[in-house]
């Protein structure tokens, strides 16, 4: 008699459970908040919180990038929602800073253009106070002829500069014959 071998046993092996392994996206986004998170402490200009949002931005871009069938895909839908709030966040920030800015300036120009005008009516004050006879008369010829020479004409705010055909022109006093008398 043969001795029969035994039936082959199948032998079951246990399914390899993999650990959950952190996707490098997920891992680059938390690196990422974690180096922005360090600067909100020491922002101070528009252009801090400008590189704050872009950092944020960064992260929630390597949180997209996690795909469904990952298992860090949940904790990444809510890491974007934090994230998304500090974005928002750093760029209000950003705007703020940028309004007081836009402020100070429009105040530095109104201040300017104050002291401007201040000193223009200033020194038309300091004109108009100077003694009487340092002012020229403004005279009125009447009939339109003023008899004198050009000094003398000057010399009562008659004016200069008469080309033909104004009252005041005569070729006595264009002396170079060039249309004009009494040239200034």
């Amino acid at each position: 008699m043969a001795i029969a071998e035994p039936p082959a046993v199948e032998t079951a092996t246990a399914p390899v459970v993999a650990e959950p392994v952190v996707s490098a996206a997920y891992e680059e986004a938390m690196a990422k908040a974690t180096a922005t998170t360090a600067e909100i402490a020491v922002a101070e200009t528009s252009e801090d919180w400008e590189q704050i949002a872009d950092q944020w931005q960064a992260a929630l871009s390597s949180l997209d990038d996690i795909p469904l069938s990952s298992s860090d895909h949940r904790q990444a839908q809510e890491k974007i929602a934090e994230y998304q709030r500090n974005y928002d966040y750093a760029i209000s920030q950003q705007a703020a800073i940028e309004a007081a800015e836009s402020e100070a300036i429009a105040q530095q120009q109104a201040e300017a253009q104050a002291m401007l005008l201040e000193g223009s009516a200033i020194a038309q004050q300091q004109a108009l106070s100077q003694e009487p006879e340092m002012l020229m008369p403004v005279v009125e010829a009447q009939g339109g002829y003023v008899s004198g020479t050009c000094k003398d004409l000057k010399a009562m705010g008659v004016g200069s500069d008469f080309r033909p055909g104004d009252a005041n022109y005569t070729s006595a006093r264009d002396r170079d014959g060039d249309g004009v008398a009494c040239e200034s």
